[in-house]
């Protein structure tokens, strides 16, 4: 018998079986899964040496048949072995995320759905080894994750979910009103009908209103108490996607997605999402499908409209329905082609680096801390060289001579570490987020939930952007909620009273 089962250990108080959604802690790393996932690696590197210089379909589609290989490999190591099965676990929801970020353009480019694209091969000769070098990238995140499993294979597990103080509830639910009253407050002080009607105006706000840099600590905070919200009130009550309140919160993720700011909407979505299926009631696959399908239908519309109209979606769907990109593909269509020209990043960072430039050796991730602490002081003003805004300009001339490309989770990883370096990065956030999610499962509790919310936020941000867009949600998240639970720690049930940790053997 290849696997063994186990039954679910997740109990609430009252011993009753809970958290049944989520996988089986300390899966042990598989020898044959590892070796199957290098073994495709070897062989998108021979396409991509065999192909050299070529953008003909027939490699690259032979490398997008690697990328399939890779996912049919993974996805059979993820539900052949014992049940339960966590369908938004972390390591579905950053592959999910890097693979429409860097592959979905090729796939479509390759079926003769999507367009040839000036910059995606704007060097033709970079662009199978950059695939290749995503490809990699991709692996060695499984491989990294699968490993980790080792680690907790044999692990004391307190089967017993923690109850959280009362206290955190109100006080989850007050961030979350002063990160909203932040946000739309610096939008009043411009005038709701001048910034509704310019949307560079709204892209400015942070700058031009008042209160402009309460703009962006509001997101900060709003992002905060929405993940205390959601797993205080999920792990206290198994329900929070009900009440009044929670209506209050998803009028102000809506919102932000309204406005024109889709990253933002995505790093908020994806926790009450999250929650709903950690703590309440399992989705199930076709209902994720529908929302993923709702999803890419409102990015298509806002990318496309926000520019001549946003805030309203009667008028940004009659600006949507009168562009030329919906005429010529269906929204779905067209968020995965946009969204799967990042990979252009690559492309561009692999033709500059090490040939024109010098590797970045890591200091992108320092200037991210340069502004770790929001800039709410006047006259103190703390900025980083974003790495996206330095290859555009390298690549293309000024920023405001041009408009920005954006950036890559890839990309950036390339240009600090290189080829090698950067696959074994990708090695090392694989292991890193594992051990996250087992300790999780090994003692659920509350800080530990919001840390996993506060990453994967994060991670969303940061497929598509810098590492910047990481730092602040995955730090603040973590240090704010450790620093509420120790302010109510009195009210929190004893020590003593929860079950004994006990050692749980998962073998294959």
């Amino acid at each position: 018998m290849m696997f063994k089962s186990e039954p679910p250990i997740f109990t609430d108080e009252n011993n009753s079986h809970y958290l049944t959604n989520l996988d089986i802690p300390g899966r042990s790393a598989n020898g044959l899964y590892l070796v199957s996932l290098i073994t495709v690696g070897m062989l998108s590197t021979g396409f991509r040496y065999i192909f050299s210089g070529q953008t003909d379909k027939v490699p690259l589609g032979m490398q997008m048949g690697c990328v399939f290989l890779v996912l049919s490999f993974w996805l059979m190591r993820k539900f052949l072995s014992p049940k339960p099965h966590n369908i938004l676990s972390p390591d579905i929801l950053f592959v999910a995320f890097f693979c429409v970020f860097h592959f979905a353009y090729m796939i479509l480019y390759t079926l003769g759905i999507a367009p040839w694209d000036d910059e995606v091969f704007w060097v033709p000769g970079k662009v199978l080894p950059a695939v290749n070098f995503c490809i990699w990238s991709l692996i060695l995140f499984l491989i990294g994750y699968e490993i980790a499993g080792n680690r907790y294979s044999r692990c004391p597990i307190n089967p017993v979910v923690e109850p959280i103080p009362p206290a955190l509830l109100p006080v989850s639910k007050a961030l979350v009103i002063l990160g909203a009253a932040m946000f739309f407050g610096a939008i009043l002080t411009l005038g709701a009908g001048r910034v509704l009607s310019d949307y560079e105006e709204m892209l400015n706000v942070g700058a031009s209103s008042p209160l402009g840099r309460l703009f962006w600590l509001g997101q900060n905070i709003g992002l905060i108490g929405i993940a205390m919200y959601c797993a205080a009130s999920g792990i206290n009550h198994k329900k929070h996607m009900v009440g009044l309140f929670m209506m209050v919160a998803w009028i102000y993720i809506i919102s932000i997605l309204l406005l024109g700011d889709r990253g933002g909407f995505i790093q908020l979505f994806i926790i009450p999402l999250m929650t709903f299926h950690y703590f309440q009631k399992k989705i199930k696959l076709s209902w994720i499908a529908v929302l993923v399908v709702m999803v890419f239908c409102g990015m298509a519309i806002v990318g496309l409209a926000r520019q001549s109209a946003f805030g309203s979606i009667t008028a940004m769907y009659r600006e949507y329905k009168a562009t030329e990109q919906a005429a010529a593909y269906n929204p779905v269509v067209y968020s995965l082609i946009e969204f799967g020209t990042s990979i252009k990043t690559v492309v561009i960072a692999m033709d500059l680096v090490p040939a024109s430039y010098d590797y970045w050796k890591g200091k992108s991730f320092v200037d991210a801390m340069m502004i770790l602490v929001p800039n709410i002081i006047p006259g103190l003003i703390r900025t980083s060289q974003g790495i996206a805004g330095w290859l555009t300009e390298r690549a293309f001339g000024q920023l405001w001579a041009t408009h920005g490309r954006g950036g890559s989770i890839a990309m950036e990883v390339y240009l600090n570490f290189g080829l090698y370096g950067g696959v074994l990065f990708f090695g090392v956030l694989g292991f890193v987020l594992r051990c996250i999610y087992e300790r999780f499962l090994m003692r659920p509790n509350f800080l530990r939930i919001v840390f996993l919310l506060g990453v994967m936020a994060g991670y969303a941000l940061w497929m598509r952007n810098s590492s910047s867009t990481f730092v602040r949600p995955a730090f603040w998240t973590i240090l704010v909620a450790y620093i509420v639970v120790l302010m109510t720690r009195s009210k929190t049930m004893p020590a003593s009273d929860y079950s004994e940790p006990q050692t749980v053997e998962v073998r294959e």
